[in-house]
């Protein structure tokens, strides 16, 4: 019999001692962009981490292997909206048709199987992480939260709430309302993708890293939070580059063709 293990809304990860964690923007399917930047920042799968925002899938040309990453033990993400609208696609809440018009056209030849077994892996990921001691480490939420870090841990959302975390823009638009939660008074530094933007941009603890790796001048980001230093590559130099075929930190170089012995 399968073990039914609860949803948690929330995860702790605890403070990486021996490492260096790196935040992911929104990678929307740009596996090969991600390939150039593990191999820049010379990732270390014995001892480093990287933390995705969410939004692993749709609009880029690799969403299975984005999907991949998931069970890669280095790798830990939140729920983005965009495997939310999965998810409700695989449950039949949602046409296809309105998920393919914002990226979902790559799943159109994927069999119902697969795209609910994907589901079955997306209901899993948390709307939030939550890394080192209180007050010491750093969040992860999709688009926004208006809170504190105690509101955040006990991770009872309303509908609302989970909307904002998932959707939310207010804070990046600056129609957001002017009170503590919003100025984010108890809230540890907190990391956000779904808004693209030119470069990391931080508004009170909040810290938007998605630069729309999908997009014409976009690119795809990673943060490192202990020294603030962010590395970005556009789609269009990491094809350059050949990093399509570079393979993921840890695993061998493919062996060159008509060498093999």
């Amino acid at each position: 019999m399968k073990r039914v293990v609860p949803y948690r809304p929330v995860r702790r990860l605890p403070a990486n001692r021996s490492g260096r964690d790196f935040v992911l923007g929104d990678l929307h399917g740009n596996t090969t962009a991600l390939r150039y930047l593990l191999r820049d920042v010379g990732f270390d799968v014995r001892e480093d981490r990287l933390l995705s925002v969410g939004d692993l899938v749709d609009r880029g040309d690799h969403s299975a292997q984005a999907l991949a990453l998931l069970d890669r033990p280095w790798f830990h993400a939140v729920r983005g909206n965009h495997e939310d609208m999965l998810i409700a696609v695989a449950e039949g809440v949602l046409e296809f048709e309105q998920w393919a018009k914002v990226g979902g056209e790559w799943a159109r030849r994927v069999p119902a199987e697969l795209l609910a077994a994907y589901a079955e892996r997306l209901r899993e990921l948390p709307l939030a992480l939550m890394v080192g001691a209180p007050g010491q480490g750093f969040n992860l939420v999709h688009a926004e939260f208006f809170g504190d870090d105690r509101a955040l841990g006990v991770g009872h959302f309303s509908e609302h709430i989970r909307q904002r975390m998932l959707w939310g823009r207010q804070l990046i638009s600056g129609t957001a309302p002017a009170s503590p939660e919003v100025l984010h008074l108890g809230l540890s530094p907190t990391y956000c993708g779904h808004t693209p933007v030119e470069r990391v941009k931080t508004i009170g603890a909040q810290i938007f890293v998605d630069t729309g790796v999908f997009t014409r001048m976009g690119r795809l980001t990673i943060v490192d939070p202990a020294t603030q230093e962010s590395y970005s590559v556009s789609a269009a130099e990491a094809n350059a580059a050949g990093a399509a075929a570079w393979p993921w930190p840890g695993e061998p170089s493919p062996e060159p063709v008509g060498l093999a012995g």
